[in-house]
């Protein structure tokens, strides 16, 4: 699964929300069967969900799209890609130097991971087009399960 997004700062939420507010498209792999995408879209999306993904699906605004689509991912120690069809294209192949811990509110962040300087990070989606180079990306492992376990 692949979750691309778009982050907007947004004081002005009267919903309880400091979180700002996202745009995003859910990408499930197209191997997963019926009941994966069922349960992996519920969980990513806020609607089951227990741990950290609460905080972030909180303060989705918007879903641009759910497909399921081709995903090539590459998490080597000196290598990351995340490749979804001609949708999603991030590459990066150089940490950032340092020993400061980098968190928010992002699902992954509490957990140990490393961040990166992304060469290119690019998204083609109805309502979702962004391309940026040489910015920050992060990687991390994570788990997350559905509240019925």
């Amino acid at each position: 699964m692949v979750l691309a997004g778009r982050f907007y700062d947004d004081p002005a939420r009267t919903d309880g929300h400091d979180l700002g507010r996202w745009e995003v498209a859910l990408y499930l792999d197209d191997s997963a069967t019926t009941a994966q995408v069922a349960a992996l879209e519920a969980i990513y999306l806020g609607r089951e969900c227990v741990g950290s993904p609460d905080l972030f699906t909180a303060a989705i605004d918007t879903v641009h799209a759910v497909r399921r689509a081709a995903i090539d991912l590459v998490h080597e120690p000196r290598r990351k890609r995340i490749l979804v069809e001609d949708r999603v294209r991030v590459t990066a192949r150089e940490p950032v130097p340092s020993t400061e811990r980098i968190t928010c509110g992002i699902p992954g962040h509490d957990q140990p991971g490393q961040e990166w300087v992304a060469d290119v990070m690019a998204v083609e989606e109805t309502g979702l087009r962004w391309k940026v180079e040489g910015k920050c990306a992060f990687a991390s492992n994570f788990s997350y399960r559905s509240a019925s376990g």
